[in-house]
């Protein structure tokens, strides 16, 4: 993706031509990835949060906390499968495609509900993991960013 970028940029400032198709290319690409890489955020519990409040609870509230939270977090993501769902239905129905590339837009369109059931599959196994472990989870240190010194 970088590479395409690259070119692109060289294309279009060296030799006053652009790559019509690249810019489309390495949209698609980044939407795809923002989706994938949001189910490894999940995976590894690194999304943003506030736990201001959270950090003041004893422990065995504060992982009842974040189970609920998951929980939410979770039907939310359900949310976001049905919702891609309908709008990928529609999409394919109308045989939409891309400007440049001329493939068909489902292909991007479908990011969102496997991106969404990836992330809510992760959130299922780890909630699942802190109620078999409930009481027992390490605590984690989040007093500072992970790589801030």
């Amino acid at each position: 993706m970088v590479a395409l970028v690259f070119i692109q940029v060289i294309m279009r400032y060296i030799f006053n031509n652009s790559l019509s198709w690249s810019e489309e290319l390495v949209r698609y690409i980044f939407i795809w990835q923002i989706w994938l890489g949001a189910s490894v955020g999940a995976k590894n519990n690194d999304h943003i949060r506030i736990e201001i409040f959270s950090n003041k609870l004893k422990q065995k509230p504060r992982e009842a906390l974040e189970i609920v939270i998951n929980l939410m977090i979770f039907v939310f993501y359900l949310f976001l499968i049905w919702q891609g769902i309908l709008y990928l239905k529609t999409v394919i129905a109308t045989s939409m495609t891309s400007t440049g590339l001329q493939i068909p837009l489902w292909i991007v369109y479908i990011s969102l509900p496997i991106g969404s059931a990836a992330v809510a599959a992760r959130l299922a196994c780890r909630v699942v993991y802190e109620i078999t472990h409930f009481g027992h989870l390490p605590v984690q240190d989040t007093s500072q960013a992970k790589g801030v010194e």
